[in-house]
């Protein structure tokens, strides 16, 4: 394994261990993977054999929220002999429709939900459910325990697992590490927060080979013995607002990504939390580093063109930059944070290279969606935060003229901390939405601004104002809920906006 990142004054506590240039005759993934590898742990609590999984046969259980996650961990809970309720405060024709599709004595809850949850022997919450629920806090102050939809679904797994998570770019690195081991194993899940919940993986009958899961942090906030093989941490900036009292708050759910480690944890490197996280969150899990800017420290970083692990005084190359085919400053960090997650779960360098230089780019993510009379449309509704809207102008070099649009609903974030970054990438900004008007006022002074209603109206604008070398690009720093269900029917339409004649 690499060493530990953090230079470390005379004197200030024992020397941290460095690994050096692997040995053997390792051959392939294998002298990479050894050579990450570093000391082994002390023994603790969290290096021991996972927890023997809740018994669930003749308790009742009580599923919380009757989205995709609830559904499955109301089937896995039935699978294992419970006595299943599903709640929802809900009461129309979509909870009845996925209600019906549960299996037979599972009973429901929809409206009034207090005496499912306080009556039940175990509450499964799902991840669009806060904590702060009064009639979930209700149910905890009687003493029944609630765990998340992810908990429940470790508990009847016993594949490694690959758990991602960071305020932006989980799906992306989910489903490139997902499809850079698939290359490799025949068996990868990829799903949990992204795609299907942790539960249809414990569903199915399917040996797995590694379970690789992106992770909100409303789904961590509900977990208890869950610890993955790997954990990742992309990156830190505020958001979900409107559900976290502060940004610590929202800071420190997703550090429980660590709680219960023991295995590697995956830090970039460039992120100006790393290492309060390395000092203060880590416990048992070992350090690793991606996105490196020092050249004398271990990890995954870019140099000369090519994305290359260093780890003591051996380097590896692993892919040309130039062969990747994500758009953006940002796609580059992902794509180093997928090569480490790999290389720590022994996948052979050629099979990383050549996983990184097929994968393309997600939907509603710095997705190209129409090249038309030289204009270039990029539907990035995923940018749901200021930070993520950052990330993608700072992809942009400063001769590359960008129509940005901008709106939605705000998550109470820190819209000014776009203002810098559009000045210097943006020539003309259009405005859409509940939030056109508090950027409006965070863009005072930018010399081509325009406020419009909707989304229609601000792809009109945008094809009225662009000529050939611009590019169009929806980054939205909010949610989508003032117009849209979600980001993707938003970019969906953004989609057909771009391509209509």
């Amino acid at each position: 394994m690499f060493g530990f990142f953090r230079k470390r004054k005379q004197g200030d506590g024992a020397p941290v261990p460095h690994a050096g240039a692997p040995t053997g005759n390792a051959t392939d993934g294998s002298q990479s993977a050894r050579a990450m590898e570093g000391p082994t742990p002390s023994p603790s609590p969290a290096s021991s054999a996972p927890a023997a999984p809740v018994v669930l046969s003749g308790r009742r259980v009580t599923v919380f929220g009757m989205g995709a996650s609830g559904q499955a961990a109301a089937r896995l809970a039935a699978r294992e002999g419970a006595l299943v309720t599903v709640a929802d405060e809900r009461t129309g024709d979509a909870v009845l429709a996925a209600a019906s599709g549960l299996p037979e004595g599972t009973t429901h809850a929809f409206g009034a939900v207090g005496k499912a949850l306080t009556e039940a022997d175990l509450v499964v919450l799902s991840p669009g459910v806060p904590r702060a629920h009064p009639e979930l806090q209700a149910a905890e102050s009687a003493g029944v325990p609630v765990i998340g939809e992810v908990e429940l679904a470790f508990q009847h797994l016993s594949a490694p697992v690959i758990g991602i998570t960071g305020t932006n770019g989980k799906s992306t690195v989910t489903s490139m590490i997902g499809h850079i081991l698939s290359g490799w194993k025949e068996h990868v899940f990829t799903g949990g927060n992204l795609g299907a919940p942790l539960c249809e993986a414990a569903l199915s009958t399917t040996a797995w080979d590694f379970l690789v899961v992106e992770l909100s942090s409303f789904q961590l906030e509900s977990i208890t013995t869950f610890r993955p093989a790997i954990g990742v941490l992309l990156n830190l900036a505020p958001d979900h607002l409107d559900r976290y009292p502060s940004v610590s708050a929202y800071y420190r759910a997703k550090f429980r990504l660590f709680e219960n480690m023991s295995g590697y944890a995956l830090l970039n490197h460039a992120d100006e939390n790393t290492l309060a996280i390395a000092d203060h969150y880590l416990k048992n899990a070992r350090p690793v580093l991606f996105n490196v800017q020092d050249p004398a420290m271990d990890g995954v970083r870019v140099a000369d063109g090519r994305i290359t692990v260093k780890s003591g005084d051996q380097i590896t190359p692993l892919c040309p930059v130039s062969d990747l085919k994500l758009v953006g400053a940002h796609n580059l960090e992902n794509a180093q944070a997928a090569a480490a997650a790999c290389l720590l779960a022994g996948c052979p360098p050629r099979l990383i290279a050549a996983g990184l230089s097929s994968f393309t780019a997600l939907p509603h993510r710095m997705e190209v969606v129409a090249q038309r009379d030289g204009v270039t449309w990029i539907n990035d509704s995923k940018a749901t935060n200021p930070a993520s809207v950052v990330k993608a102008l700072e992809g942009f070099s400063e001769d590359q003229p960008v129509i940005l649009l901008l709106g939605g609903r705000d998550k109470g974030g820190d819209l000014f901390t776009v203002r810098e970054h559009v000045f210097l990438h943006a020539r003309k900004v259009i405005l859409f939405g509940e939030a056109a008007e508090k950027f409006r006022i965070v863009l005072q002074g930018f010399a081509d601004l325009e406020v419009v209603d909707t989304l229609s109206d601000a792809v009109d604008a945008a094809r009225a104002a662009a000529t050939a070398g611009d590019t169009v690009l929806l980054s939205p720093a909010c949610a989508s809920f003032d117009q849209f269900t979600n980001y993707m029917a938003r970019g969906d339409e953004f989609r057909q906006l771009a391509v209509a004649p």
